[in-house]
């Protein structure tokens, strides 16, 4: 399900599944996982995003530990070991073809044997203005520019790393997937590559559980 929120009020406006075939100028998107089922009871958008990490937390019971950005911005971006990229609010940072978003650091805490890493990417395409609110809209949009619209590209377009303070890798993340990583209060940051020659990928978001 799909989520709109104002742009300037930051409030939860209804939730759709796509296409939404229409100008949404103004608006956000908030991408929540069917499979997460989550239904916001409110229009503050703090409201569901602390019910999406929950619900991932509730999805994965033995990984109780979560770090999440779902506004990625230049506050929690590295710029040393970023490249090629587009800085953003509420869902506009870009990683440029062969491009690279690394985030600031962060920290595994405790003792822990597992990870799992979800993320969200789309790639943004114009549509013709006279192409009035009926053209064929993708399997999956978000939507925020007046005459653009908003596609998942394939994540395998996208490989995760975790990196340590000597930007060396400690473990490859695939997407939404748990796999061994084992350790105790580890520094990291997540490293975002985009490896398609062709298109910007707009990063929405990332919840990275452990246990």
């Amino acid at each position: 399900m799909k989520y709109l929120v104002d742009d300037a009020t930051q409030q939860v406006r209804y939730g759709f599944q796509p296409p939404l075939r229409s100008s949404m100028s103004g608006h956000f998107v908030v991408d929540v996982p069917d499979e997460l089922g989550v239904v916001p009871v409110t229009s503050v958008l703090l409201d569901l995003t602390s019910a999406k990490e929950s619900a991932y937390q509730a999805a994965y019971p033995t990984l109780p530990n979560v770090l999440s950005d779902e506004f990625l911005s230049s506050a929690t971006t590295y710029t040393p070991q970023s490249d090629k990229y587009i800085v953003g609010s509420n869902k506009r940072m870009a990683i440029r073809p062969l491009g690279r978003i690394q985030t600031t650091g962060q920290l595994l805490t405790g003792n822990f044997t597992k990870v799992f890493l979800h993320f969200g990417v789309f790639t943004l395409s114009q549509v013709s203005p006279d192409a009035g609110a009926d053209y064929p809209g993708p399997s999956r949009t978000l939507l925020n520019w007046n005459g653009a619209v908003f596609e998942e590209p394939n994540p395998n377009s996208v490989t995760v790393e975790m990196k340590n303070s000597s930007n060396n890798t400690i473990a490859s993340l695939p997407l939404d997937s748990v796999v061994s990583f084992s350790g105790s209060n580890v520094s990291f940051r997540l490293d975002f590559f985009n490896s398609d020659p062709d298109k910007t990928l707009y990063l929405s978001d990332y919840y990275l559980l452990w246990g």
